[in-house]
């Protein structure tokens, strides 16, 4: 571990999670802070993630930089230019950037590495593609690049799972059948954040082949992880009957059209996207997907009886 690590963006979903890892990690931490408070056990300074004098003051030579600020479209490359270049300027050793398994947008093929092309169709996917290159750019022969690419990222306080909850929970047992049938066993690509904010905290101080990887960060392996067996779970936690008779999915030809017509990049219901790069490199997760369900589900039930 470096004996100090810089985070941009650590009061956010998953900035949150791993700067408690990194603090109690015993390692020197700096946060940078714009607007939202951080705690105040670490080394804080106040400014924008594109602000070239903040980051010049946040940013010091040999740490360790996790960039977990995206900023959304319309910022998102001025922001990674701006990091990109304080890094190099600053004489960083490493820059990590979390980005987004969506850079992959519309690749064809049911199982998705590190080695597929990047065919981003929206302006999300082209922007957080974008912000990859940006960084990946200033870092030639500046410093060692890691990118983290994750998937759909839950937990208590994130979007992700939250509809499927939020219906499981509140809907006539019809509707839901309905969009059982569609849905089928198409796979959701969600990820505990926990597992991210590790993969992070691994990311700062695994040794690299190369100046510069990127690894997907997935649990696409878990059984638990598509839409049938999460309902399941959900209907489950929640109090809520069994369907009077089975689902009956879509074909996959039919499944495939119906994502496509709700304006889905990724339309192959069984595509994995793979985390075996990661794992290969001794990575693992910090706790069973289950388990992050559980308190997910805990988190959901206490939002609406409270």
């Amino acid at each position: 571990m470096a004996e100090t690590v810089c985070i941009l963006g650590a009061a956010g979903f998953v900035g949150a999670r791993a700067l408690r890892r990194f603090t109690a990690g015993g390692c020197r931490v700096r946060v940078l802070a714009h607007r939202r408070e951080v705690p105040a056990n670490v080394d804080i300074v106040r400014g924008a993630a594109d602000d070239a004098g903040a980051l010049e003051r946040a940013l010091v030579p040999d740490c360790v930089v996790l960039n977990f600020v995206y900023g959304g479209a319309d910022d998102a490359r001025r922001i990674a230019q701006a990091i990109g270049a304080a890094c190099a300027r600053r004489k960083v050793r490493r820059l990590v950037h979390i980005s987004s398994i969506d850079v992959y947008g519309a690749t064809p093929g049911t199982l998705i590495d590190e080695r597929s092309p990047c065919q981003p169709e929206t302006e999300y996917q082209r922007a957080k593609h974008a912000c990859e290159e940006i960084v990946a750019a200033a870092a030639r022969s500046a410093y060692e690049l890691v990118i983290l690419r994750p998937a759909a990222v839950f937990g208590p306080g994130g979007r992700n799972l939250e509809s499927l909850a939020l219906r499981t929970l509140g809907d006539a047992w019809p509707r839901r059948y309905l969009r059982a049938c569609v849905m089928g066993r198409r796979r959701m690509h969600v990820v505990d954040v926990e597992c991210v904010a590790a993969a992070a905290q691994w990311a700062a101080s695994a040794p690299l082949a190369e100046a510069g990887e990127r690894f997907i960060v997935s649990q696409d392996d878990e059984p638990q992880n598509e839409y049938a067996a999460l309902e399941a779970f959900f209907a489950e936690r929640f109090g809520r009957s069994r369907y009077p008779l089975p689902p009956v999915p879509l074909p996959g030809g039919l499944h495939r059209l119906a994502l496509r017509l709700a304006g889905r990049s990724d339309a192959e219901p069984r595509r994995r996207y793979s985390g075996a790069k990661l794992a290969a490199r001794g990575f693992a997760g910090p706790r069973p997907m289950a388990e992050a369900l559980d308190e997910y589900a805990a988190w959901i039930r206490q939002r609406i009886e409270g």
